[in-house]
Parts: structure tokens; C-alpha cells; sequence
């Protein structure tokens, strides 16, 4: 009863903060289960000055991933959003040269 009364007042929020934070945190949870069980290859780019999610989750993920091929890359001059920082064209260099070497 309470589940059921928890999911309606979760609708009627719709796209609150709060509902995008439970939202968030489902899809960490099946995440960190399906990360594991990767075998294709994986290219991962952060900013290493991200001041939203720490650097420390993408080494965990290069870590935790079971793919031979993968690769992890800390962009050094780069915040949150890598694709509008002041690297993007590193990004973008990196991220072919990976695509490049899996075609």
C-alpha cells in the first residue's frame, strides 16, 4: 500500500529534482550491475577537474569492466561537460582514434 501511494505522488512530481535523483540512482544501481559483464570494447573520457561526479567513478568503472579492450581517459583541463570545455577537440581526436581502431 505504501509502495503504491510512493509511486503515484512519485508521478505527480514528474520531472522534479527529487523524482531525477531516484531516477539517477536506479540507473547507477542496474549500472554497477551490468558493468561488470562488459566485453566490447569500452572508451571512457572525464574531466579531470570535474567538480559534479569525481574522476574516481570512471577509474572504478575502467577497473570493474571485463573488456580486454578499454581505455580511460582524464582530460586534464576539462570540467563536467567535456563536450562544451575548453578540450573538445582532444575529445574529439580521442574518441576517433578509439572508434578508429574498433571499426
Amino acid at each position: 500500500m505504501f509502495n503504491n501511494r510512493f509511486r503515484n505522488n512519485l508521478r505527480s512530481v514528474g520531472s522534479s529534482p527529487f523524482y531525477n535523483v531516484l531516477q539517477f540512482q536506479k540507473v547507477v544501481r542496474h549500472a554497477k550491475k551490468v558493468i561488470p559483464h562488459l566485453h566490447v570494447p569500452v572508451c571512457i573520457t572525464h574531466g579531470a577537474e570535474d567538480e559534479i561526479v569525481d574522476p574516481k567513478s570512471s577509474w572504478w568503472i575502467y577497473r570493474t569492466i571485463s573488456s580486454e579492450h578499454k581505455e580511460l581517459h582524464l582530460l586534464p583541463g576539462s570540467r563536467h561537460l567535456v563536450c562544451h570545455d575548453n578540450e573538445v577537440n582532444l575529445l574529439i581526436q580521442t574518441v576517433t582514434g578509439f572508434l578508429n581502431k574498433y571499426k
